[in-house]
């Protein structure tokens, strides 16, 4: 390589080293818990119908010990409605 070409060379490594150092800076930003917490708070407000869906369900799940012993209370026949 002549000496031209090395110095072309060279700025493109520390052009992409610049790049880089930027991105990392940028992703160590975003990587922040404050930052992290902000974006889900964001995205629960623009997407509060599957939020209320997966809150839903969750809830169902935890419940569904209690629910279904209520369900077999309430569908279970008195001795007297036995025919």
């Amino acid at each position: 390589m002549s000496a031209p070409e090395v110095k072309a060379a060279q700025a493109r490594a520390d052009l992409a080293k610049a790049r880089m150092q930027q991105t990392l800076a940028e992703l160590q930003e975003r990587a922040r818990p404050a930052n992290v917490a902000e974006d889900v708070k964001e995205a629960a407000v623009r997407n509060k119908v599957p939020l209320a869906g997966a809150a839903g369900a969750l809830t169902l799940f935890m419940a569904r010990k209690p629910l279904a012993r209520a369900l077999r209370r309430i569908t279970r026949r008195s001795p007297d409605q036995q025919k």
